[in-house]
């Protein structure tokens, strides 16, 4: 999340749009079950944010969402959160 210019820490500069990737089984019960979490943390959210693709022989989803963070304890409570939660396999 951060980057290092001349020796020193760069943060995200808030309010931005800031991307994640949720990895899980392909169901329609995983989409819901992110969608569900994003929203608590993101109540504006806009399934207009998701990006959703599968694995090569549809056996997972990947969800990219990106939403538009106020500071980084939203971020953060978010991450952990989806890290968290039974079902879903991988965050980025």
């Amino acid at each position: 999340m951060e980057k290092k210019q001349n020796g020193e820490q760069q943060g995200i500069q808030f309010p931005c749009d800031f991307s994640i990737k949720v990895i899980g089984k392909n169901s329609p019960e995983f989409d819901d079950l992110v969608l569900d979490i994003v929203r608590q943390h993101f109540p504006e959210f806009k399934t207009e944010q998701l990006q959703k693709k599968f694995s090569q022989l549809t056996t997972y989803t990947s969800l990219t969402i990106t939403v538009y963070a106020e500071n980084r304890e939203q971020l953060d409570n978010l991450y952990k959160q989806l890290t968290t939660t039974p079902g879903i396999l991988i965050v980025l």
